[in-house]
């Protein structure tokens, strides 16, 4: 409100020096874009916040937005010369958020997956601390200050990120989130990013006119509302105050000052630090750690607090090897430097660096590493992974595709980890279960997919390690993955198959006998039932091939009954995986009973019982309309019929079907019914005419104006006697036909039977 009165005063005062202020004023000011003003010639004014066309069909009022705008307003800023990086600058939409509805994800290459990360995860942690400061402290010294501060384009964050093919920026909204594709032209060193947060641009409002033409029924797909004419409206008679003033600042005897209820802390001495200047400093004087002693080399990686890696070259041969070394360490610390602009940032640092000599050489005999490679090591002293490529292609990986040689060393590092707690007999059950699970995605925080994208692992060897340690050493059987377009191979732990079943079934029985419902185990089994796995196929799929194995992993990951949301998200893959299973499977009833059972679990999702009837084969099955008459009483009951498809909707799964809108679902809906309808009617099944009506009108309250659905129950009510509630149906479904382009001559040949 405080918002509100600042534009409307700030109008004010623009439009009183006009001779006349008769007409329409737009708000331009930050989050409030859209609001409008008008002023009337008999002295009246009015504040709207929503405008566009209206149209009203029969008893359906529906409204067109006119403020439909981007969720990001982008400049793309070009480079003197291209850069394979990019810089991101932004601020949060105002100054009580942080990025925390805002994701980016980054693709690569035109082909490649898109990689999502909340967008203030990008940022700097301390720059983001800086940024709440000096907001905090503007909010201190006066709104007007801290107006400033959010809209100052000097004032913006920024971080970078390797160059990429596009960006998706995504404003998360739990109902229907808005996602905007950038294509990257090459010339683009830097961009510009305007985060809007005109909530305006998102309403969707259809309505239904009552028969009193006084109340207008309007949703968004949330919770209806409801509007009375003015003139209708009877006025109470309040009670008059015997006085009325206004005074500032105003308190009594021991008032509490409302801030400390929320803990804010200013520092008057919080120094803003402007990232644009940062920007056009010095770059960082950077220097990687170079190891002088391969031992020491190891213990000082093992201490150190980072997640760091030793990167060793080991080339005795060549007279030349010790200045090619030099060199890659240079161009990597100008490359790291200029990461880190004006300071350290530990977040780019992850190598410590080696140059094997001749005293070492027995050590890389032993594990068959063939001279002039590289070799990363990590600080159990593991080898992770080689490269036999020339000193300028590692060094290009160093500079440009660090990130991705970090990302698949955790991702080896991890096998690693898994094959020592599967290893070692002390491991407790939680503790094995939590590793295990770090080899699937998650199911209940990421998009979910049923297809298996993992066959890119080609045949491997093995390769032993050793931790070099003055304590101990430990030997890891490993073996070799090559990925394609990467300059390393990269080693993973070679797990017995029988061992990882024995592993799982192992944790499940201990769950599963207890009755506990470990979410992380439930993560593992639909990864094992789908082959969605983060790393490897740790069982290769050898459970699927159990049918009585499989069912009782089904059953156990039905007990989940923490949110409903997730409910239906397990459901909705549960199903999908069910549809896929042989008509002569043994144990196909068992199957169909569960995929049954998955009605009631979801809550009669939509989508679940489409596909159960649909099972059925035939559309006309008693058993398919009991299916129809169970959802015909989920939307048809003690509350409005919008309102119950509302939960239906965002009950929902987006993980599955995030294509699916609110026209889009209601227009299902109708479909369900509408065909169910008149497969009975077409069947001349009389006995079912009046179950058929029921659905049929309940279609046409659903989606107004769909002729297929008007000529359905045109042609039932005239089977059943209702000749002239039928004829008005029939005309109306042959002039929404013509209105839509579609062939109405059978929906004319129906109508003039009726007439006959």
């Amino acid at each position: 409100m405080k918002k509100l009165l600042l534009i409307l005063a700030c109008t004010l005062q623009y439009v009183n020096a006009q001779n006349t202020i008769v007409g329409e004023y737009i708000s331009t000011t930050k989050n409030s874009n859209g609001i409008k003003l008008f002023f009337s010639e008999d002295n009246t004014y009015q504040i709207a916040v929503f405008s566009g066309k209206y149209k009203i069909v029969n008893d359906s009022l529906i409204l067109e937005n006119d403020s439909k705008e981007n969720s990001f307003n982008l400049l793309f800023e070009k480079g003197k010369k291209a850069s394979n990086k990019l810089i991101i600058k932004a601020t949060p939409y105002n100054y009580y958020s942080l990025f925390n509805t805002e994701y980016l994800g980054v693709q690569k290459t035109e082909n490649s997956e898109i990689e999502y990360k909340l967008f203030k995860d990008y940022f700097d942690e301390n720059d983001l601390e800086e940024y709440t400061e000096s907001i905090y402290k503007a909010v201190e010294n006066g709104s007007k200050d801290t107006e400033n501060t959010a809209n100052n384009p000097e004032k913006k964050l920024s971080f970078e990120i390797e160059r990429a093919y596009a960006l998706y920026f995504v404003k998360y909204k739990e109902k229907k989130s808005n996602i905007e594709k950038y294509i990257i032209p090459n010339d683009v060193n830097s961009i510009d990013v305007t985060i809007q947060d005109n909530y305006l641009s998102d309403l969707e409002l259809s309505g239904k006119i009552e028969n009193d033409k006084s109340i207008i029924f309007l949703t968004d797909g949330k919770s209806p509302i409801s509007f009375i004419k003015k003139s209708a409206v009877k006025k109470p008679e309040f009670v008059i105050p015997s006085t009325k003033t206004s005074e500032k600042k105003w308190s009594f005897p021991g008032m509490k000052n409302l801030d400390d209820d929320y803990g804010y802390d200013y520092d008057s001495t919080t120094v803003v630090v402007d990232t644009a200047v940062a920007y056009t400093s010095n770059d960082f004087k950077f220097n990687a750690k170079v190891e002088k002693n391969f031992k020491e080399a190891l213990l000082n990686l093992k201490k150190d607090t980072l997640s760091k890696h030793l990167f060793v070259y080991y080339n005795l041969n060549d007279k030349k090897a010790e200045k090619n070394f030099n060199d890659m360490i240079e161009e990597y610390n100008m490359s790291i430097g200029s990461s880190m602009y004006s300071e350290y940032d530990a977040s780019y640092d992850n190598f410590n660096f080696y140059l094997a000599t001749k005293s070492d050489e027995s050590f890389f005999k032993k594990k068959n590493i063939k001279d002039k490679s590289f070799v990363i090591i990590n600080k159990e002293g593991n080898i992770l992974a080689t490269s036999e490529k020339k000193i300028s292609d590692i060094t290009y990986s160093l500079i440009y595709d660090s990130s991705y040689i970090k990302g698949k060393l955790n991702q080896t590092e991890n096998s690693i980890q898994l094959a020592n707690s599967i290893a070692n007999k002390k491991t407790n059950i939680p503790e094995l279960t939590k590793t295990l699970n770090s080899n699937y995605k998650d199911f209940f925080t990421s998009n979910y997919y049923y297809n298996n994208n993992y066959n890119d692992i080609v045949e491997t060897k093995t390769i032993d390690t050793e931790v070099m340690s003055d304590e101990a050493s430990v030997t890891v059987d490993s073996a070799a993955a090559a990925y394609e377009n990467n300059d390393f191979k990269y080693y993973k732990s070679e797990i017995s198959e029988k061992l990882l079943a024995e592993k799982l079934n192992t944790i499940f029985e201990y769950y599963n006998s207890k009755n506990i419902v470990n979410n992380e185990l439930i993560t593992i089994l639909i990864g094992e039932i789908s082959e969605n796995h983060t790393n490897f196929n740790l069982f290769k799929n050898v459970n699927n091939t159990n049918n009585k194995q499989e069912i009782k992993y089904i059953n156990y990951i039905l007990k989940y009954n923490e949110n409903q949301k997730n409910k239906t998200k397990i459901a909705v893959f549960l199903n999908g995986f069910l549809t896929q299973k042989e008509t002569n499977n043994p144990d196909i009833t068992t199957y169909n009973a569960i995929a049954n059972s998955l009605i009631a679990y979801s809550e009669n999702n939509f989508s679940i019982i489409q596909a159960a009837i649909n099972n059925y084969g035939e559309q006309d099955s008693e058993e398919g309309n009991k299916l129809v008459d169970l959802y015909y009483n989920t939307l048809v009951n003690d509350k409005p019929i919008f309102e119950n498809i509302d939960t239906q909707f965002n009950n929902q799964s987006a993980d599955f079907d995030y294509t699916m809108d609110w026209a889009g679902f209601k227009n299902q809906i109708n479909a369900l019914f509408n065909e169910q309808a008149w497969n009975i009617f077409e069947l001349k099944k009389t006995e079912d005419f009046e179950r058929a009506i029921k659905w049929s009108e309940l279609s046409n309250i659903v989606e107004k104006n769909n002729a297929y659905s008007l000529d359905t129950l045109g042609q039932l009510y005239y089977a059943v006697g209702r000749k002239q509630e039928a004829i008005a149906i029939q005309t109306k479904a042959v002039t929404v036909a013509k209105e839509l382009g579609i062939n109405s001559e059978e929906f004319e040949e129906a109508l003039k039977n009726m007439k006959k």
